[in-house]
C-alpha cells in the first residue's frame, strides 16, 4: 500500500504542471503588458537607457512575445487534459448548459476586439493614453508629414520621409558628425564620446545614415540624439 502511495506521489501530475503553468504565465503576461504600456517609444527608451527591473525595453517585449507562445501551448495541453471536466461543464444531459453566459462572453470579447480595431470609444481612449504615455514631449508621430520644430537652434523642418520620399532622410543621412557639429555649434569630440556611450562605432567622418542603420534609427533619431546630448 505505502509502495503504490509513493509511486504516485513521485509520479508527475501532468493536469496540475499544466494548470500551474498557465497560472504563472499569465501572470507574467499581465505584468509585462502593464510595462509595454507604459514604456516610452523605442527610439527614447534606447536613448535614455529605460529600464524596469534591470531589463530594457525590447528585453520586456521578448518576455512578454516568448511568454506569450508559452502561454497558448500550456492552455492546449490544459484543455487536452481536462477535456472531459470542460465538457461536463458545459453540457449537462446531453444539453447545452450556460447558453446565455457563453453568448455573452462572445459578445464581450466581439465588442472589445471591434471597439479597437475601429477606434470607439472607450477603447480609442485607453489606446490614445497609450500613445501619450510613450511621448517625451519632444517627437510627433512618425507617420505625419506636417512640419515640426527641430531641436537644433529652434529653427523648422521637414519630417525626412516627406523630404526623402522613401523615410529615410537622404539628405540628413549624408551628412557626417562633423558637419552636424560644424553646423550646430556641438563639440566634436563630445558628440563622439556620446555615441560610443550609446553603443556606436563612430567617427567623425560617419554619416548619420551609417550610424542610423547600426541601431535601427533613422538618420533624424541620430541627429536629435547628438543635438539633445550635447547642448
Amino acid at each position: 500500500m505505502s509502495e503504490t502511495s509513493n509511486t504516485e506521489r513521485e509520479r508527475l501530475h501532468w493536469r496540475g504542471l499544466t494548470s500551474l503553468i498557465v497560472t504563472l504565465a499569465f501572470l507574467v503576461l499581465a505584468t509585462t503588458g502593464v510595462i509595454m504600456y507604459i514604456s516610452p517609444q523605442g527610439r527614447v527608451a534606447n536613448w535614455s537607457g529605460w529600464n524596469v527591473l534591470g531589463l530594457s525595453k525590447q528585453q520586456w517585449i521578448a518576455v512578454h512575445t516568448t511568454m506569450a507562445l508559452l502561454f497558448v501551448i500550456a492552455s492546449g495541453l490544459h484543455v487536452y487534459f481536462n477535456w472531459q471536466v470542460l465538457v461536463r461543464y458545459f453540457v449537462l444531459k446531453r444539453r447545452l448548459h450556460l447558453k446565455r453566459e457563453m453568448i455573452g462572453a462572445v459578445v464581450v470579447v466581439t465588442v472589445v476586439f471591434a471597439g479597437t480595431v475601429f477606434e470607439v470609444p472607450p477603447f480609442s481612449s485607453i489606446v490614445a493614453l497609450n500613445s501619450h504615455a510613450e511621448g517625451n514631449g519632444q517627437f510627433r508621430n512618425s507617420t505625419s508629414t506636417d512640419s515640426k520644430e527641430s531641436p537644433v537652434a529652434g529653427t523648422a523642418f521637414q519630417d525626412d520621409s516627406a523630404v526623402s520620399g522613401k523615410g529615410h532622410g537622404a539628405r540628413l543621412g549624408r551628412q557626417t558628425v562633423q558637419g552636424l557639429c560644424e553646423s550646430n555649434s556641438l563639440p566634436l569630440e563630445k558628440a563622439l564620446g556620446t555615441l560610443q556611450q550609446q553603443g556606436f562605432a563612430a567617427t567623425a567622418e560617419s554619416t548619420l545614415k551609417a550610424l542610423a542603420e547600426q541601431k535601427g534609427m533613422t538618420p533624424a533619431e541620430v541627429r536629435d540624439l547628438l543635438v539633445e546630448k550635447n547642448k
